[in-house]
């Protein structure tokens, strides 16, 4: 809905003569989607459908913002849609420079990730009494 709303907005751009129709058609598709959005009652499926992309690649939110329709943007479904996606599902503590690896080198608790290959260092003597052999 959000693309028609863009076709009808360059339909008048290129003929003014089409403009009171395109305008009524504009109205009629707004109003659709509004209905639309108050319909669904799952809020996943609604992100789904306003994330989903076109063959341009943009979404019906960067659209909607693109063509500054606050009467699709306001409605309270998708403002939560819109907060949902800014504060994201996960919680991420901490600041950017502790997100770095030589941060994390210099001050990381190092007992919390233990080492992998520590059994398995040039200098210590390995235990192969119990390995099978071929």
């Amino acid at each position: 809905m959000c693309l028609l709303y863009e076709f009808l907005t360059l339909i008048i751009k290129k003929f003014f003569s089409l403009n009171n129709i395109c305008r009524m058609l504009m109205g009629q598709t707004m109003n659709m989607a509004l209905k639309y959005i108050d319909s669904i009652d799952d809020d996943n499926f609604l992100t789904t459908v306003l994330l989903e992309k076109d063959y341009s690649g943009r979404d019906c939110l960067r659209i909607a913002t693109e063509m500054e329709l606050l009467d699709l943007i306001q409605t309270p479904k998708v403002e939560a849609v819109i907060k949902r996606l800014y504060n994201s599902d996960y919680n991420q503590p901490g600041s950017l420079f502790q997100m770095s690896t030589t941060y994390q080198l210099c001050f990381a608790n190092k007992d919390k990730n233990e080492d992998p290959e520590s059994d398995f260092r040039f200098y210590k003597k390995r235990h192969i009494e119990k390995v099978p052999q071929n």
